[in-house]
């Protein structure tokens, strides 16, 4: 899987509702592009994308231009420095979006892809009551075993403020895509407040087995 650890818009001046963790704090978009000012000049080779009526993102001035098909990360190559970013599209809507580094951490599937809901249907004689109310997610289990090093491990701290209160990932798993019916997911970890890895190496590479489930 590739993820951004660290999102590098949340150091930027983007509306709140651009960079808000909740798909539902919707941006809206005037003019056809966004223009965002970083902190200090960053690498991004990626664009976290997630609830948007729009069809395409450009990154002006770098010949970089993203098909959007669903909520999750778009890798571009090679990686661009930048301290300000104009993106043009044809959105008029934007729920999240989250530019940074996609670390790349080849993962097995531990399980099984899930498609769950909070509903909560009944049979009551004999007869079929849909449940009402909650809503649908997919999730997956994936295990990366002596691949987390210390790229891995200084993004996550660099994005810890936020990933620590509970802000979701833009994840990408096209290379898992021989055993998943999706290649992109915007999903938050189990526990992901109290991360954790393992490692039987004396090496600086660690093990973790991730959990995710699907946010909006």
């Amino acid at each position: 899987m590739r993820i951004i650890f660290h999102d590098v818009l949340q150091r930027s001046d983007a509306a709140p509702a651009l960079i808000s963790p909740a798909l539902s704090d919707v941006f809206t978009v005037a003019g056809g592009s966004i223009t965002l000012n970083l902190d200090m000049e960053r690498e991004i080779d990626s664009l976290g994308i997630g609830n948007t009526d729009g069809t395409y993102f450009e990154i002006e001035n770098h010949n970089i231009k993203i098909d959007f098909s669903d909520n999750g990360l778009y890798v571009f190559s090679p990686a661009i420095n930048v301290s300000s970013l104009t993106i043009k599209t044809d959105a008029t809507r934007i729920g999240r979006l989250a530019a940074g580094r996609a670390v790349n951490i080849p993962t097995t599937v531990r399980k099984e892809p899930g498609f769950r809901s909070t509903a909560s249907p009944s049979i009551s004689g004999g007869a079929s009551r849909p449940g009402e109310g909650g809503y649908t997610y997919r999730a997956v289990s994936l295990e990366s075993s002596n691949v987390i090093g210390e790229l891995a491990m200084a993004e996550i701290r660099a994005g810890w403020k936020w990933a620590g209160r509970g802000y979701p990932y833009f994840i990408c798993l096209e290379q898992e895509s021989y055993k998943l019916p999706f290649s992109k997911l915007y999903a938050a970890e189990n526990r992901q407040n109290r991360m954790s890895f393992d490692s039987p190496s004396a090496h600086f590479l660690f093990n973790k087995r991730w959990q995710f489930m699907e946010c909006f």
